[in-house]
């Protein structure tokens, strides 16, 4: 935003397909933003990250689970730049 800027990386993952991680990322940010009013930006980052993460570990061209989501967030590494 015009106010902050945040740095974030997933874990070191098992990467068995790219197709949809990026989407898996938008989408989740989207679905983050269309549900709660007040979110900060590092949390919608970790989200979508956590979308991308677990969509790089499925095969083929299936999308991450909500289940596996849950378990990328606690280990998205997350940093404010300022």
């Amino acid at each position: 935003s015009s106010n902050e800027s945040w740095f974030g990386k997933i874990p070191e993952v098992p990467i068995r397909s790219t197709v949809g991680a990026g989407d898996s990322m938008v989408g989740a940010m989207v679905h983050l933003l269309s549900r709660e009013k007040s979110i900060s930006l590092g949390e919608l980052l970790r989200t979508g990250l956590s979308a991308s993460c677990a969509t790089l570990t499925e095969k083929g061209v299936r999308l991450g689970s909500a289940s596996a989501i849950k378990k990328f967030q606690k280990n998205i590494f997350l940093k404010r730049v300022d």
